[in-house]
Formats: C-alpha cells, structure tokens, sequence
C-alpha cells in the first residue's frame, strides 16, 4: 500500500551534483552501521510492546487524565502522533516550566483521577526532574498518590531513575541505543497514542512499510530523493527549510521536524535552519518574505489526497456560496504551489494519502531516515548533540549559586 506521493519542483535536477548527492545517499544505504545500531533499519522493531496495551488499558481505566512531562524529543514526538489525529482530550502536555500555567493546572483537574507519565531518555533533564517535583508537592496535599506516576528513561543510573524509585513509580525503559528525537516508534510514542486510543499498529505498519521499501529496492524508494535534497541544500549552502503543511494537525510535526532537522545536522560549522510554518495561515503571516526576501530557502510542502475526511456543510450564503472549506483549502494549496513556481522558489510536494495513523507513521519515517543519511552521507553523527551540553553546564553553575 502506498501512504504517500512525493515529487518535486525539479529545481536542483538540472545540476549534474544533485545525481552525485543521490549516488552517495544510495551508497550510504548499504553501509548501514550506524542506523543498525541505533535500530532505524531493522524493520521487526517497528512494532507494538504486548505489555503496553496492558499499561494503556490501566490508565484509561483509572484516569480521566494524563500530564505527560517532557522536553524536546521526548514530547514533541508522542504530542505530534496524538494531535494528528485527535480522538480524546485525555493527554495534557507540559513541557514548560511556567508557574503560572502550572498553578492553574492543578487547581482545574481532578488530581486524584490524574496519572503523569514521565518522558527522558538521560534522566538527568532539569525541567523534566522539577515538573516531577513539583507535581510530586501538588499531590501530596491530598495524599500519597505517587502510584499515579509512570517514568519512562534509559536503563542507566539518574537523578529520574533515582526518583522513580523513591516515590514508588511505576518504571518502563526507555530504548537506549535510540536519541529521544527518533525514538517515534518506542513507548514513549506509542504508550500515550494508545492512551489516547490511536490505532497504532496501523502507525507502525506506516513506518515498517516506508522502511521495508528503502531496504529492498532503495532506488525507488522516495527517501534516497529527499536525503539527497537535504544533502544538496547543506553542500550548496542553501540554509534554509521551510516545512508548511497545509493541515493544522500536523503543526506538532513541523516542531519535532525542526527539532530533528536543527539537532542532527547542525554541526562543525553546517546545518540547516529550520523555519516551521502551516498554510493557510502564514499565507499572511510569512509568504511576503518567502517571495520577496532572500533566495535561502527551500519548500516542503505538505498536503493530503484524502477525501473521506471532508465533510463540512457547502457553504449557502456570501460570496463563496456553493463551495466547501476543503475546496477553498485545495484551491489555497494549490495556488501556494502556483506561486513557488512563478518566483521559481525549489520545493517539493509530500501527499499524504489517507489523514490516518499509517500515513502518518510513514511520513514520520520517512522524515527521520532522510535526514538520517543526509548526515551519515555528509560525515556526521546525526545521533548526537553535543554542543547543547554546554548550556547545560552553565544551568547546573546558576542553580549551584
């Protein structure tokens, strides 16, 4: 089954290097080291844990509500799969440390018949470790509730692991040989979407699917195009991504990609910068500089050819009388594409085709693999981050004064 079209504006294929940047991507697929051991090539991995349908089912059972506590991968990528496809308000996500907010939070829900799933691979996340402190104090007031939190985080010895224990939490492992920014098809994604009763086997079978095609025929494979497009952007110092689905409910797709896209290839002195926007809204927010301000850019356009999704009323009264919200966002669309291409801007078109969880899990695949082996292709750890433990010293220096 095909979950999704892919084609381009054709803008870099006049230039003989874009076939050397496909050469070498395709070449970096059957050198796969370094995607075997962070288990993004092993395809009977995509699948569902039987013991976390167990867990779901208990916290559905037991809880109106569930804060799920996080930073960066952690939650950005649970939070994108569930608001695609919303079908229960039963998540809240914190990933802030804003009092505020928080104050207001636990004097609205009903904390008794709240659960907290708690999300960090390294364990040692200053945020994550003060949201569960802090949620900690706010049960406490009514009891001793710390049955209500679930941590998931990697099997070395942490800060979080070391909570966990001490509050009596009910403890999962966090996969350790995959970054949190790629772990879409763990537990930390796959428990809260079926928390909020996704049907995550259809999910995974997206992934495994857009997997499985790269591994046995990788020259049709969609994925060789788009590490190549990233490649050539990074090699012809073309800065900048701008990701501009034209559904709302991938807006949290456009936060993890930037995240996966900033973090991954983002090192000695290269990357791409990653510009987050959704049509048709930054028509009027940011189209003005896209067409009119530096040629930087390159489009990834977003769209879906599904239509048994649309069922709006047709529209009887003012001037657009006679037309439906999904064809005034097809023509919105289209004519967005229209004009990339008389400002001869490069883009490329990504059609989902079906609005569901297997499109959905193969988009996301697809996603991580391409900038995978744009970074392995380019020589560089597309796994790791290690600039950013800088500000972490200099966090641990502040809270030490």
């Amino acid at each position: 089954m095909q979950y999704y079209l892919y084609s381009d504006s054709g803008a870099f294929t006049q230039d003989p290097y874009f076939n050397t940047c496909i050469e070498r991507i395709i070449a970096q697929t059957r050198d796969t080291y370094m995607l075997i051991k962070h288990r993004l090539f092993q395809a009977e991995h995509v699948n569902i844990s039987p013991d976390l349908y167990k867990i779901a089912s208990d916290i559905r059972k037991h809880y109106r509500h569930v804060v799920v506590l996080g930073m960066g991968g952690a939650i950005l990528n649970p939070h994108m799969v569930t608001s695609f496809y919303p079908s229960s308000n039963i998540l809240i996500y914190c990933d802030h440390i804003n009092s505020h907010i928080l104050n207001h939070l636990a004097v609205t829900l009903d904390l008794e018949h709240t659960a907290f799933l708690v999300i960090s691979k390294s364990g040692y996340t200053i945020e994550t470790l003060s949201l569960v402190a802090t949620w900690y104090s706010y049960l406490q007031k009514i009891g001793d509730l710390a049955q209500q939190f679930y941590v998931i985080t990697g099997p070395q010895d942490s800060p979080l692991r070391q909570l966990a224990y001490n509050i009596g939490a009910h403890l999962l492992e966090h996969e350790p040989d995959i970054s949190g920014r790629y772990a879409s098809f763990t537990n930390i994604t796959l428990l809260p979407g079926l928390i909020a009763g996704l049907d995550m086997e259809a999910f995974c079978q997206g992934g495994r699917s857009t997997l499985q095609q790269l591994l046995e025929n990788p020259s049709s494979s969609p994925i060789i195009r788009g590490a190549a497009t990233l490649l050539y952007m990074m090699e012809r110092k073309i800065p900048q991504l701008v990701t501009m689905p034209y559904l709302s409910t991938l807006k949290n797709f456009t936060e993890w990609q930037a995240q996966i896209v900033a973090e991954s290839l983002g090192k000695e002195g290269c990357g791409i910068t990653p510009i987050k926007a959704t049509g048709p809204l930054d028509q009027h927010s940011q189209l003005q500089l896209y067409l009119d301000g530096p040629r930087d850019k390159f489009f990834n356009m977003i769209y879906s050819a599904d239509r048994t999704t649309y069922n709006t009323p047709i529209m009887t009264i003012g001037p657009l009388a006679g037309k439906s919200l999904h064809e005034i966002c097809n023509a919105e669309y289209s004519a967005m594409l229209a004009t990339l291409s008389d400002y001869q801007l490069p883009y490329r078109t990504i059609t989902l085709s079906y609005e569901n969880e297997a499109s959905l899990g193969a988009l996301i695949m697809h996603s991580m693999l391409e900038v995978a082996l744009c970074g392995l292709s380019r020589g560089i750890d597309p796994f790791n981050q290690p600039a950013v433990e800088s500000i972490k010293i200099h966090i641990h220096k502040a809270l030490s004064k």
